[in-house]
């Protein structure tokens, strides 16, 4: 299926805010945090506590799909979890 993988790794969110969402799309969660949907593949890692100036909840999350549907995925996911500090 994925033609293209990407990981970030995103700070601040509890990683059940991410499973939330990714199962608003459509997708079913698996073993060892997959999470798949009907043309893309989530890896949702565990939730990590990180000290950055203060302690952080850190998560990797690994994209697969085909290379424009994974580009498509990963910005709606950005825009849906962009934050502004202040």
């Amino acid at each position: 299926m994925a033609e293209k993988e990407i990981t970030i790794i995103r700070r601040g969110t509890p990683r059940q805010e991410y499973l939330e969402y990714f199962l608003t799309l459509g997708g079913s969660l698996g073993e060892n945090g997959v999470i798949t949907g009907p043309d893309w593949e989530v890896v949702l890692g565990e939730e990590r506590e990180v000290f950055v100036c203060g302690k952080l909840l850190e998560t990797e999350i690994i994209f697969r799909a085909e290379g424009k549907r994974c580009d498509e995925l990963i910005q709606a996911f950005r825009a849906q979890f962009l934050r502004a500090g202040g």
